[in-house]
C-alpha cells in the first residue's frame, strides 16, 4: 500500500508562521492592557463622579503632595461638624493644591509665569492674582498656615476654611534697596474641585493681619516698622567660654552579662561533668567609644569649667550635624543631656542656634523653622538655659547672596517666632562689627546686644561705640580667634601671646563695667588651636587668667623668642639668608668669568714691559 505524500513544507513557509504566532501573540498581549486601561480608567472616573466632580475630571491627574506639606500647613479642630466629614486623603489634596496656590503666586510675581495660577485658581480669585501689580523685582514665600474647615459640602465640590495663621514673606527689590516684608494674616478660602483638581474660587483677607517691613539703604542702616516692641529681660552676669562637644549622639551603656557559676548544695554528691572539649566563651561586645555628651564625660569637663573660673558656656548648635531640618532624636537627647549636666554643675548655658546654616535667603526660612521648632520645643524649661543666640556673625554668611535687608529679616522672623515657643528666655545676636552690632532698630528685637570679635586686639573702642549708641540695652562681648598653633602672620601665635591677649580683653570688659563675656574655646580641635586647654587636657597660661584675683596686669606680652618661633619670620629669614646665599655665588660666578685686561698686574707680561720701549728678550 503507498502512503499519500505529504506536501514538502519550504523554510519559507515556517518562517511565515512563526511571524504570524508572534503578531497574534503581540495582539493578544495589546488587547489585554487596553482591557487593564479601561478598567483603571472606569475606576477613577467613578471615583471622581463619588466626589461631586464632573465625569471628566477623571482623565486629569490630581497634583501630588509637596514633601514640605506637614512643615506648611496645621489642620485646627473642625468646627464644621455637621453631615459629611472630611475625609483624610481630600484633606490632604486641599492642603496641598492649597501650598501649591501660595507658590504659583510666587512664581507669577517673580517670572510672570500663568499657567500655575490657571491651575489653582478658579473665576474671581483667578482674575485678581493676574492683575496684581509687577513693579520691579519681587517674590513671596509662604511659611506656615494655621486651617480650620468651616463647610464641606455633601457633594464633596467645595469647601470653606479659615487660615487664621497666614505667615508670608514678601521681597521687593534687590540688593541694598530691598525691602522685606513679614505678614501674619488671615484668610477666608473658598475652594472647588473642577475638573479634578481643587482649586482656590475666594481668596479674601480678613481682619487681624498685620505686616512688619524692613528695609535697609545704602549705608547700611536698618529702618523696621509694624514689628512688636520688645521689652528687654534681665540677664543674669556671666563669664563663659565656648564649648563644642565632639559629638550629639548620646552614649548608652552596653550591658556585658557574666556567666554564673553554679554553687554546690550541701551533701550533695558531685557528679563530675562529661568530658568535653572546652569551648571559648565569645568575647563581650566593645563598649561604645565615649563621645563628649557621655554624662561621665561632661560631668568631667563641667567640673574643670568650674575649677577654672567660669560659670556659663557657650554652645553652638551645629544645623548639619543635629539633623538639618529634622533634628534626630540622638541629637535632641544629647542636648538636654547637656543641659541637665550643666545644671548639676552649677553652669548655665547659651545656645547659638543656626551654627553652619550659610543660606539666610527666603526659600531656606522653612527648613529653619522646623528645626527651630523641634530644638526649642525640647529644650524649653531647662533650668540651665539662659539665653537664646539666634545667630552668630550673620552679617558674613554670603552664602545664597543674602541681601542685608533678607539677613535682618529672617532674624526678626526667627526672634518672632522663638518667643512664641519659648517666651520665657532672653534672646540676642552675636554681630561681627561694632557698626551692626550698634544698629538700634536691630537691637530693639532682642533683650540683649552682642558684640563677636575675633583676634586679641584692644576691645576697648568697639564696647564704647556700641555703649554710646545703645545705652539702655545690656551688652554681651564674645572674643575667640586666641590661636596658637603658630600661624603664618607677622605676629606670634604663641601661648604667651594667649594669655596677654586674653588679659587685655579681661581689663578691658573689667575697665568698661561688662557684666557679661565669653572668652576663647574650652579645649583646642584639631583644626582650632584656640582653647584653653591642650588637647590632652593640660591647661595654657592663659587658663588662669579666670580664677578671682588672677593678676592681670603682670602678664608679659610676645618676647623676642615668640617671634623667633613664629613660621612667619622662620620663613621671612629662610628666605633672607637663601637670597643672600644666591648673591654671594652669583658674584663669585661673575668673578671667575672675567676676561683679563693686558698689562693689568695679573697679567704674565707685565714684567717684561717694565719701562717704555722695552723689547722682550
Amino acid at each position: 500500500m503507498t502512503r499519500p505524500r505529504l506536501p514538502f513544507r519550504t523554510a519559507r513557509n515556517f518562517r511565515r508562521s512563526r511571524i504570524k504566532r508572534l503578531i497574534a501573540a503581540l495582539l493578544g498581549l495589546g488587547l489585554i492592557a487596553a482591557t487593564m486601561g479601561f478598567l483603571v480608567l472606569s475606576g477613577q472616573i467613578t471615583l471622581q463622579s463619588s466626589t461631586g466632580a464632573k465625569v471628566s475630571s477623571g482623565l486629569h491627574e490630581v497634583a501630588t503632595v509637596p514633601v514640605n506639606a506637614s512643615q506648611l500647613v496645621t489642620w485646627l479642630p473642625d468646627a464644621w461638624q455637621r453631615e459629611r466629614v472630611l475625609e483624610p486623603a481630600t484633606r490632604m489634596m486641599i492642603a496641598a493644591s492649597y501650598i501649591r496656590a501660595w507658590a504659583a503666586i510666587g512664581r507669577f510675581q517673580s517670572t510672570g509665569e500663568r499657567p500655575a495660577v490657571i491651575d489653582t485658581f478658579s473665576g474671581a480669585a483667578r482674575r485678581a492674582v493676574l492683575e496684581l501689580p509687577r513693579t520691579g523685582p519681587s517674590a513671596t514665600w509662604d511659611l506656615r498656615h494655621s486651617l480650620e474647615l468651616e463647610f464641606y459640602a455633601l457633594d464633596g465640590a467645595t469647601v470653606a476654611f479659615h487660615d487664621g495663621g497666614a505667615n508670608i514673606a514678601r521681597t521687593v527689590g534687590t540688593g541694598v534697596s530691598e525691602t522685606v516684608l513679614l505678614s501674619h494674616e488671615s484668610y477666608d478660602v473658598v475652594m472647588v474641585l473642577e475638573d479634578g483638581f481643587w482649586r482656590i474660587r475666594q481668596l479674601r483677607r480678613s481682619a487681624g493681619s498685620d505686616t512688619a517691613t524692613l528695609t535697609t539703604d545704602a549705608a547700611g542702616a536698618t529702618a523696621i516698622t509694624g514689628a512688636a516692641a520688645t521689652t528687654p529681660r534681665a540677664i543674669p552676669a556671666s563669664l563663659a567660654t565656648e564649648y563644642r562637644p565632639a559629638g550629639w549622639a548620646p552614649v548608652v551603656p552596653v550591658a556585658v552579662k557574666a556567666t554564673a557559676t553554679p554553687t554546690p548544695t550541701p551533701g550533695a554528691t558531685l557528679t563530675p561533668a562529661p568530658s568535653v572539649t572546652p569551648t571559648p566563651a565569645p568575647a563581650p561586645a566593645p563598649a561604645p567609644a565615649p563621645t563628649l555628651l557621655a554624662p561621665a564625660t561632661l560631668g568631667t569637663d563641667f567640673a574643670r569649667l568650674r575649677a577654672l573660673g567660669f560659670d556659663t558656656i557657650r554652645v553652638p548648635l551645629p544645623y548639619t550635624e543635629l539633623g538639618g531640618a529634622t533634628p534626630t532624636d540622638d541629637a535632641i537627647t544629647g542636648l538636654i543631656t547637656l543641659l541637665e549636666q550643666a545644671d548639676r554643675h552649677g553652669l548655665r548655658v547659651q545656645l547659638v542656634l543656626f551654627d553652619g546654616f550659610p543660606d539666610l535667603t527666603p526659600a531656606n526660612w522653612l527648613a529653619a523653622d522646623a528645626h527651630l521648632t523641634a530644638i526649642a520645643t525640647a529644650v524649653r524649661g531647662q533650668p540651665a538655659l539662659a539665653l537664646w543666640d539666634l545667630a552668630d556673625r550673620p552679617e558674613q554668611r554670603t552664602i545664597g547672596s543674602p541681601s542685608p535687608a533678607e539677613i535682618r529679616a529672617f532674624l526678626l522672623h526667627i526672634g518672632a517666632t522663638l518667643r512664641e515657643l519659648d517666651p520665657g528666655t532672653p534672646q540676642t545676636i552675636s554681630w561681627a562689627t561694632s557698626t551692626a552690632a550698634a544698629d538700634p532698630s536691630m537691637a530693639g528685637l532682642v533683650d540683649a546686644v552682642s558684640l563677636h570679635l575675633t583676634g586679641g586686639g584692644d576691645p576697648t573702642a568697639a564696647i564704647e561705640a556700641v555703649r554710646t549708641a545703645l545705652p539702655d540695652r545690656a551688652m554681651l562681648l564674645t572674643v575667640t580667634g586666641l590661636s596658637t598653633e603658630g600661624g603664618w602672620g607677622p605676629l606670634p601665635k604663641t601661648e604667651t601671646r594667649q594669655a596677654s591677649d586674653v588679659a587685655r580683653v579681661l581689663l578691658a570688659a573689667e575697665r568698661a563695667g561688662l557684666s557679661h563675656l565669653s572668652v576663647a574655646t574650652l579645649t583646642d580641635t584639631k583644626t582650632d588651636a584656640g582653647g584653653l586647654l591642650r588637647t590632652d587636657g593640660s591647661a595654657k597660661p592663659a587658663a588662669a587668667l579666670f580664677e578671682a584675683g588672677a593678676p592681670l596686669t603682670t602678664i608679659p606680652a610676645a618676647g623676642v623668642l615668640d617671634y623667633a618661633t613664629s613660621k612667619f619670620w622662620i620663613l621671612v629669614v629662610a628666605v633672607l639668608l637663601a637670597a643672600a646665599g644666591a648673591l654671594l655665588w652669583a658674584r663669585r660666578l661673575r668673578r671667575t668669568r672675567m676676561p683679563q685686561k693686558p698689562g693689568s698686574a695679573d697679567s704674565p707680561t707685565t714684567e717684561l714691559h717694565k719701562h717704555p720701549g722695552d723689547t722682550p728678550e
